[in-house]
């Protein structure tokens, strides 16, 4: 993967840690970014706050709204990133 795409990699880090990230309908699943901010807090140079809009599904059961919150807790925790909680997408202007 590295090889590949190092310089996107590099520009997206330089990216990460100079600007706030607004992230909207991303699911933080894809492991290579998963990767990059964990490499970023282990150097401990990723300072800024990122945020990301997440929708609280009315319906979900007690189980997908407890996983849920522990993805959320992980996320502000582990990557620094602070969710904006909407109950439905059309709050997004």
């Amino acid at each position: 993967m590295y090889d590949k795409k190092k310089y996107f990699i590099e520009a997206l880090k330089i990216s990460l840690i100079q600007k706030q990230f607004l992230f909207i309908g991303f699911s933080f699943k894809d492991p290579d970014i998963r990767f990059i901010l964990a490499e970023l807090r282990r150097a401990d140079i990723n300072k800024r706050n990122h945020y990301w809009v997440t929708y609280d599904d009315p319906d979900w059961d007690d189980y997908e709204k407890n996983k849920q919150e522990i993805f959320i807790r992980d996320l502000r925790k582990n990557y620094g990133i602070c969710p904006i909680r909407i109950a439905a997408w059309n709050e997004l202007t």
